[in-house]
């Protein structure tokens, strides 16, 4: 029943067109330090004032890089011939950076940054025109765009674009980003205090999908028989509904 259960919810989901709403944030973060690229010979070393609280770059060659602070140091390698490999740490008292190598190397939008919002490396600003955020990663629910993301007067964002559960925007702007988007079901583990995930219209049809898979391989014609009352219960909902409505208008000039 359990199996029969979330099959079930992953058949209507994915023909109901289930949506929530987000509300995320772009901090429009600018570096107070930035080398668009620098280029190394063979031999030769190169130290990086960091004042401010953490880093990002983008490095394409092969050597080491020397991360120091007032009260310890680190060295590490890197190993990117091919592609250029991002790099990104914390300096929270400042500190300098060395990068040296018997190889020739490039470090690429070399930045500093003096604020932080997470304790995460990842969530560093990597420097360029747009910021990217893997919304399967913000969002655990997030199944497809439906619509293009607003600010929080309801205007559509100016130079966005939504690709493969990604939205990248333009990394100047700042404020807050409201998406809708259509979501995944919260799959059900047998657990007594467990809520099936079916919005409340949809309750009393829900039961005849799950006895439809419930009953296959058991008793094929009574799982047909349940199959059919439930396309039909739909047919009737979706008669008696609207799939979008929207009368908001965009206020540009402070005017309603």
């Amino acid at each position: 029943m359990l199996n029969a259960c979330n099959r079930a919810l992953r058949f209507f989901y994915n023909n109901v067109k289930i949506t929530k709403t987000a509300r995320l944030v772009a901090h429009g973060v600018r570096p107070v330090t930035h080398y668009k690229m620098i280029s190394c010979k063979g031999g030769d070393e190169i130290t990086l004032p960091v004042n401010g609280v953490a880093y990002s770059m983008r490095v394409h060659g092969t050597g080491r890089i020397l991360v120091s602070d007032s009260t310890s140091s680190n060295v590490e390698r890197f190993d990117s011939p091919i592609e250029s490999k991002v790099i990104k740490g914390f300096l929270p008292l400042g500190g300098t950076i060395t990068l040296w190598s018997s190889f020739s190397f490039t470090v690429y939008d070399f930045s500093v940054y003096d604020r932080l919002f997470s304790e995460k490396k990842e969530d560093i600003p990597d420097y360029g025109p747009t910021v990217v955020m893997d919304l399967r990663e913000i969002l655990t629910d997030f199944m497809s765009f439906i619509s293009p993301p607003i600010d929080r007067d309801g205007v559509p964002l100016e130079n966005c674009r939504m690709q493969n559960g990604r939205l990248e925007i333009d990394s100047a702007y700042k404020g807050e980003i409201m998406l809708t988007y259509r979501r995944m079901p919260a799959e059900i583990g047998g657990e007594e205090d467990d809520i099936i995930d079916v919005p409340d219209e949809y309750l009393h049809i829900f039961p005849l999908l799950v006895a439809h898979y419930f009953l296959l391989r058991i008793d094929d014609t009574m799982a047909k028989y349940y199959k059919s009352l439930y396309d039909k219960s739909m047919e009737l909902v979706a008669k008696d509904s609207y799939s979008e409505m929207d009368y908001r208008y965009p206020v540009r000039n402070g005017w309603a």
